[in-house]
């Protein structure tokens, strides 16, 4: 995952810096440095990313969005 998909991923989900951090159990400062492409980002972080982006879209496609399943 690149730091661009890691930003388009957090943009998707319509969160913040801080609330992404939130949501991956890690501080905002970690986080803020994988999206800086300071740190490199964790292969399993990529899994979690991917996980919440499929759950997303799932949601709103129940609720009758056009995210693809």
């Amino acid at each position: 995952m690149t730091v661009e998909q890691l930003k388009k991923a957090r943009r998707e989900l319509g969160l913040n810096q801080t609330e992404m951090a939130n949501t991956l159990k890690t501080s905002r400062r970690t986080y803020l440095n994988w999206e800086l492409g300071v740190r490199r980002i964790p292969g399993v972080l990529e899994v979690a990313v991917e996980g919440l982006l499929y759950k997303d879209r799932q949601f709103m496609a129940r609720v009758g969005h056009s995210k693809e399943v």
